[in-house]
């Protein structure tokens, strides 16, 4: 079912809507065609009469002041035929101010959205995260289906949370319940058995979802881990077998960074180290991922555990934008060392091609150029010689054209005059005027006369007869001919100088001393920046993306899509998937789920996404013999490449940058002079009467 397009709000008006703002796993976000600061949160399918009833309440209870500037709360229902609730009326927060908390915990994305985010930006975004937590259950509600897309974070670090109507609210002395959430946020008391060996990414279902405080502390804690060290706790290298879903990691108790981890659970390489958090920080993770479950940190407890957190930490002594605790490692840094590839030899290497660029950096750049000016030193050039027969001696053709043409004007009156005078002389004479008013009067009433046709018509006749009239062959006419031709000629070849003095501007702005060695040094910068990736394992690098690539595949392909594995998947839906051919994650695409119910379809996409956002590599399934293979290739490879920029710098370091700018500005002094030419003797063309 799509989303309706004629909504009402509670009296019966109208609520037109505007563009698509964003699309959620039960509904879509538009905006309002007549407000600005709101928007409409339009369900895909009709809610059940719980939900329903929910959101009713939600409108006629608005949250504390407190919690309210923290949770974005509906304004006023929506509703579609037949009065049947079909959305919300929500405010709408500054879209280039805010952003999903999802953005903030992939790197592409945070490197698109929050440009400037640093670590100490990020624990200030969990403790603004724990506060709100804390203020939502103090208020009596619990989130309940707990994940990134229900937490919006501003580019100053300011938390709000989104999609209420999805949460566990008691209103009015009555408890209702959200909808099933989401596994990888599902602490393992709620992650359902099914079967004696295996478990499933599902969660528990029963009334209310079994979301309480305790499960909403779980998948907080979960959020802040993601935040702070960019991973999920409970993803991770499983050397023994094949790596298990976070439900069922989740299930199994898997924390990669507990102190009771066995010897086959470990961080992936490359990923921001456990021990770079506070001691006070670290325990509490350790407590709230505790198997078997214990008492949980509260919302409280992480506020203010990351308060003193973002007090402790100091800028890394030794690369800058890093940071960390005293007494901790960087975790930037520590990433950057076991990350892979981070053990390739290329000291020496590095040292010689410094040293290059240490030559390049000497070079004086030359000063930037001034306005484009042609050298005009040069006397102008003599008169273009116009190449045209002698002029013939009489008439030219549009003379004769003149004198033909009132000769037949002479001759045309004269004849009507003749005309009259024979009448005049006649018995007719008498007749034909009142013959001529007659017929004005009764039958030529008829007729509407176009004299301005009349008009025309003869002067096309007239035309026509001149020009019948004149000689063929004669010397007027290749006089006349000749200028024509001419002309065009001449204008042509102006065009032509007139373009080529363009392209040489151009030209000039491009080639000039300043540009040429910009562009030549940003050239070596480039390839400078080539061989140091040689020499840093770029090649090593590339191989572990095609593995990392294929185990992901195997990782997706591994991950069998059950009932109970997606909300909303029963065994009547498993049916319509499997029947889209859809039976593992792998088979999960844009293409396939399109013939689904939205909702459905939905859920599956973002099923899949938290799957690969889950998924480790670990680079020690890439084959020794592959990666002794590669090095031996690279060392080839970098030591052309090393020649061939030592040469490059050798050529920049010896070059003259003006020669081109001096050779241009005569060019351009030579057009200008012929453009001039050119002109002169157009207008001498033009003036030749033909």
């Amino acid at each position: 079912m799509t989303a309706p397009h004629n909504l009402q709000d509670v009296y019966g008006v109208s609520v037109p809507l505007g563009r698509p703002l964003a699309q959620g796993r039960h509904a879509d976000l538009l905006t309002l065609s007549e407000e600005r600061d709101q928007l409409a949160k339009v369900y895909l399918t009709p809610p059940d009469p719980a939900q329903a009833q929910k959101v009713e309440e939600m409108v006629k209870a608005p949250p504390p002041p407190d919690l309210a500037r923290r949770l974005v709360w509906p304004l006023a229902a929506l509703y579609g035929r037949n009065r049947q609730l079909a959305g919300l009326l929500l405010p709408l927060l500054p879209p280039r101010e805010f952003q999903g908390l999802h953005s903030l915990l992939r790197p592409d994305l945070r490197r698109r959205d929050f440009p400037d985010a640093d670590w100490p930006f990020a624990v200030r975004v969990g403790r603004e995260l724990a506060l709100a937590f804390a203020e939502l259950h103090a208020a009596g509600h619990w989130m309940g289906d707990v994940r990134a897309e229900h937490v919006l974070v501003s580019v100053s670090g300011e938390v709000r949370l989104v999609g209420a109507d999805d949460y566990h609210l008691r209103l009015t002395g009555r408890e209702f319940a959200g909808p099933v959430a989401s596994a990888e946020y599902l602490p393992p008391e709620r992650q359902r058995n099914t079967g004696a060996s295996s478990l499933s990414s599902g969660p528990e279902s029963g009334p209310n979802g079994g979301a309480d405080a305790d499960s909403d502390a779980f998948g907080l804690a979960v959020l802040l881990f993601e935040l702070l060290l960019g991973r999920h706790p409970y993803a991770g290298i499983h050397a023994r077998g094949t790596a298990p879903g976070p439900g069922e990691a989740i299930a199994a108790g898997l924390f990669v960074d507990s102190p009771q981890a066995g010897p086959g659970v470990r961080p992936a390489p490359g990923e921001w180290p456990f021990a770079a958090l506070p001691p006070g920080v670290q325990a509490l993770f350790v407590q709230a991922f505790a198997a078997p479950p214990g008492p949980r940190p509260t919302p409280v407890t992480w506020a203010v555990a990351l308060n003193t957190f973002a007090a402790e930490l100091v800028p890394c002594p030794r690369r800058s934008g890093h940071w960390q605790v005293p007494g901790r490692p960087c975790p930037e840094c520590a990433a950057e060392r076991e990350g892979p590839g981070a053990a390739a030899d290329g000291t020496d290497m590095q040292a010689r091609v410094q040293r290059l660029w240490n030559d390049v950096q000497r070079v004086v750049a030359p000063p930037p150029a001034p306005p484009v000016a042609p050298v005009t030193e040069a006397p102008p050039l003599p008169p273009l010689p116009l190449g045209l027969p002698d002029k013939p001696r009489g008439l030219s053709q549009r003379q004769q054209i003149q004198a033909l043409t009132w000769t037949l004007r002479t001759l045309v009156l004269t004849a009507l005059m003749l005309g009259v005078g024979l009448v005049q002389r006649s018995v007719l004479a008498g007749l034909v005027v009142p013959a001529i008013v007659l017929f004005a009067l009764t039958v030529g009433r008829r007729f509407a006369v176009d004299w301005d046709g009349l008009i025309d018509r003869y002067e096309r006749w007239e035309h026509a007869l001149v020009r019948g009239l004149l000689p063929r062959r004669s010397p007027q006419q290749r006089y006349r001919r000749a200028v024509r031709k001419r002309r065009a000629e001449v204008k042509a070849e102006l065009a032509a100088r007139v373009e080529r003095r363009e392209a040489l501007r151009e030209q000039y702005h491009a080639d000039n001393a300043a540009a040429l060695h910009l562009r030549e040094q940003q050239a070596l910068e480039r390839r400078r920046a080539q061989l140091l990736s040689l020499g840093a394992g770029g090649s090593l690098g590339a191989l572990l993306g095609r593995w990392r690539e294929r185990t992901r595949l195997d990782f997706l392909r591994g991950q069998p899509l059950r009932s109970g594995a997606v909300p909303g998947l029963g065994p009547r839906e498993l049916g319509l998937v499997v029947a889209q051919g859809i039976r593992t994650a792998l088979e999960v695409d844009a293409e396939r789920v399109r013939a689904l119910p939205a909702p459905l379809g939905r859920e599956l996409l973002a099923w899949r996404r938290s799957l690969e956002d889950f998924f480790q590599f670990d680079p020690g399934v890439v084959p020794r013999a592959e990666i002794n293979a590669l090095q031996q290739r690279g060392q080839v490879q970098l030591g052309h490449e090393l020649e061939e920029f030592e040469q490059a710098v050798r050529a920049f370091t010896s070059a003259r940058w003006d020669r081109h700018e001096a050779e241009i500005s005569q060019q351009l002094g030579v057009v200008e002079r012929e453009i001039e030419q050119y002109k002169k003797a157009l207008s001498e063309l033009r003036a030749i009467k033909v």
